[in-house]
């Protein structure tokens, strides 16, 4: 048997705005969320029109679709668009002067009263993070390495609404998220349809086991500890879960969990809302790795270096440690790309990549393409010998590609030349200090007919 709860515990957790409207249109339920978007209170809305309180509505999309909900019992869903939202009174007003455009998802849902006539569930989702992020993950895809700034999350605050529980049913069922409930024992007494869609469970086979059944085992006991000392203490945990499905797939979740307690503050059961946000998290690393990979080589790139260079030089000092730079640069590579054209040219500098990938394989160790032609790797806690012994094994297996050059001045195939100079940090030089170092190093190993390597140490 359910536990006794409130209507208002189930959709307090629910992050969206939610109304229901009988046969003639008067609003039934107003929650909290529709509170804080539209600026009309529950108490004014309650009873009246929905078209009296936007009349603009009832003409377009809206009141076609809530006609249909209650006169044909059919439902409704109507998409978001880009540049305004589908309800007029979506203009969130956080403040009298502030005015934030929002986008929305309507599901209109057809539920049947007790006297056989029929009421309309209306339940709009705010997309415009989701929109905001589709549209940012395609401007920074095509401007390359301009990706910098960091996706919009936003966790909507869950608000409690006053009814009762014969209405809950049509609303778990409508809403798009997850929706489990438990008893004070982890026992799973109840879900919703978008549960098993979520996490691929049959929903009728889940009654009473435990909700650990969606572990993945990609979580501490810590974790675990720190969310029941959460929810014991304050009553809810927000955060997200790393899940496994029955067919061992994971999957990301953001969830909220809110404690229900009974008359005498005893924890009776548990709600857990939860939505998938694995392709949300699939954007963001793609994101990150754009911001601070080179396409052509997969190395990092310019701006990854520095980052590391200076996290790098900070650390050595801190330590005490070695920091390292070897400066690589492909030998007469202009006269290659004309001769042989660009595709053969970036096909040559993934080789290389290819072979600094190969050879750098210490876990602290760092290779970037510096720009063009030019590629540099971070040494650290490495000893001078153990660095040229391993640019000097680069050479070599550059040599043994013998990709043709007919156009060097230096060998009839394609040779690098490299610069390396190594310090333990203190405070009276700069990182900057060290690159430039490593850059006459470079200078000098071309002067002297380049393929070779110059060492020159911090020092001199």
């Amino acid at each position: 048997m359910l536990p006794v709860l409130t209507f208002q515990d189930v959709l307090g957790n629910i992050p969206n705005g939610i109304i229901i409207i009988d046969e003639n249109s008067k609003v039934l339920l107003w929650n909290s969320w529709m509170e804080s978007y539209s600026g009309i209170s529950t108490e004014k809305a309650l009873g009246t029109g929905l078209f009296t309180l936007f009349p603009e509505l009832k003409e377009g999309r809206i009141g076609i679709a809530v006609n249909t909900a209650i006169e044909n019992s059919q439902s409704s869903f109507l998409s978001h668009t880009i540049h305004k939202g589908i309800f007029p009174l979506f203009i969130k007003h956080p403040g009298e002067t502030e005015k934030i455009r929002v986008c929305q998802d309507v599901h209109i849902t057809s539920a049947r009263q007790d006297n056989d006539t029929y009421y309309a569930v209306i339940i709009i989702e705010d997309v415009s993070v989701a929109v905001i992020k589709e549209r940012m993950l395609k401007e920074r895809a095509r401007e390359e390495h301009e990706l910098n700034e960091k996706l919009i999350q936003e966790v909507k605050e869950r608000k409690q609404v006053e009814k009762e529980l014969r209405l809950s049913g049509a609303v778990m069922k409508a809403t798009m998220d997850g929706v489990v409930i438990t008893d004070n024992k982890s026992n799973i007494i109840s879900v919703n349809p978008a549960f098993g869609h979520i996490t691929g469970f049959s929903t009728e086979n889940l009654i009473n086991k435990k909700i650990s059944i969606l572990k993945s085992g990609k979580h501490t006991k810590e974790f675990y500890k720190n969310l029941w000392r959460t929810l014991t203490t304050e009553g809810q945990w927000k955060g997200e879960f790393i899940n496994k499905k029955p067919d061992g797939k994971l999957f990301t979740v953001e969830a909220s969990i809110t404690s229900i307690k009974d008359n005498t503050g005893a924890t009776q059961n548990y709600v857990n809302v939860f939505r998938d946000i694995t392709k949300r998290k699939k954007d963001e690393e793609l994101l990150r790795k754009l911001s601070s990979t080179d396409p052509l080589t997969e190395l990092a790139n310019r701006r990854a270096f520095d980052e590391a260079f200076e996290r790098e030089w900070r650390r050595g000092l801190r330590h005490s440690h070695l920091v390292g730079i070897a400066l690589i640069d492909v030998d007469f590579f202009k006269r290659y790309n004309d001769f042989y054209g660009h595709p053969a040219g970036d096909k040559c500098l993934q080789q290389i990549a290819d072979i600094l990938k190969n050879i750098i394989k210490r876990a602290d160790d760092i290779v970037s393409r510096y720009g063009g032609e030019e590629f540099v790797v971070i040494f650290t806690q490495n000893d001078p010998d153990g660095i040229f012994k391993l640019i000097e094994s680069v050479h070599k297996d550059i040599h043994e590609l013998k990709i043709p050059h007919n156009n060097s001045n230096t060998s009839k195939y394609v040779t690098i030349s490299s610069g390396i100079s190594w310090v333990i940090p203190d405070s009276k030089h700069s990182a900057e200090q060290l690159l430039e170092a490593a850059d006459k190093a470079l200078y000098e190993a071309k002067e002297k007919g380049r393929d070779r390597i110059v060492v020159k140490p911090f020092s001199e």
